[in-house]
């Protein structure tokens, strides 16, 4: 079986700008992830993969739970306040290439849901746009 590349592409926010639109909820959680010796990127592996974090896996239940629910207070706290829906994604540098710009903040990026507003004409033919991904070499 061949391996390959597969471009992504995602809306973003940076973690400077989710700081200053929920800064406490950033806060917590950042505080949460340090005191069980994880980082972003552990938090992104789990909530992408649904495990491989292994600093998050090896913590307590109790703080699993704390975490968990800390990640869906921001959530909800930056929905709230946008209207954007805030979800995750693990970013792996040592994989990626030399022209990404992933904008990552310690292997998490944090995407958007609901940045783009198809127009009237789109919208009439929304079951026949397909997205087309792929990567070009050269």
């Amino acid at each position: 079986m061949g391996m390959g590349t597969w471009g992504v592409n995602v809306e973003a926010i940076s973690a400077d700008n989710l700081k200053k639109i929920c800064p406490e909820g950033f806060s917590e959680l950042d505080e949460k992830l340090k005191s069980v010796n994880a980082s972003w990127g552990d938090l992104a592996m789990v909530l992408q993969y649904g495990g491989g974090g292994d600093c998050i896996e090896d913590a307590e239940e109790e703080d699993l739970t704390e975490i968990a629910d800390l990640w869906a207070a921001l959530c909800y706290d930056f929905e709230k306040k946008t209207e954007l829906e805030l979800s995750a994604t693990h970013y792996d540098e040592g994989s990626g290439d030399r022209y990404d710009e992933a904008h990552d903040h310690e292997g998490m990026i944090f995407t958007l849901d609901g940045v783009y507003k198809m127009t009237p004409a789109a919208e009439r033919m929304k079951d026949m746009i397909e997205y087309s991904r792929f990567t070009v070499w050269g």
